[in-house]
C-alpha cells in the first residue's frame, strides 16, 4: 500500500467511526426517552392514572380463569362495566347506545 492510499483511507475510517458514535448516541437517547414514567401511588388525584389503583383491579380479575363465553367471563364483563360506570358515569349510556341495547 502506498502512502497516497493510506492518507485517502484515513478520513474514510475516521468518518466511519464518527458515524458509528453518532448512531450509538442516538440509539442511547431513543432508548432513554422510551422509559415508562414512575408509577403513581394510590393517593394520587382521581383524574390521574395510578398503577396501585389499577393493580387492585388486575388482582381481582386474576382470581379465576375467565374464558370468553363462560360464566366467569360474564362476571368479568359485569365487573368491568360496573367499574367503568363508577369511574365514568356516561360510559354505560354510551355502550348501550353503540350496541343497540337499552339500559
Amino acid at each position: 500500500m502506498t502512502a497516497v492510499q493510506q492518507t485517502s483511507e484515513r478520513p474514510r475510517r475516521l468518518l466511519g467511526v464518527v458515524v458509528l458514535l453518532v448512531l450509538g448516541a442516538l440509539t442511547a437517547l431513543s432508548v432513554l426517552s422510551l422509559q415508562p414514567p414512575a408509577p403513581v401511588a394510590a393517593d394520587a388525584p382521581q383524574q390521574d392514572f395510578s398503577a396501585e389503583r389499577a393493580f387492585v383491579h388486575v388482582e381481582r380479575l386474576a382470581t379465576e380463569t375467565h374464558v370468553a363465553g363462560s360464566e366467569a367471563g360474564d362476571r368479568v364483563v359485569d365487573y368491568l362495566e360496573q367499574t367503568l360506570s363508577d369511574l365514568l358515569g356516561w360510559w354505560r349510556e354510551r355502550v348501550a347506545e353503540e350496541t343497540g341495547v337499552s339500559p
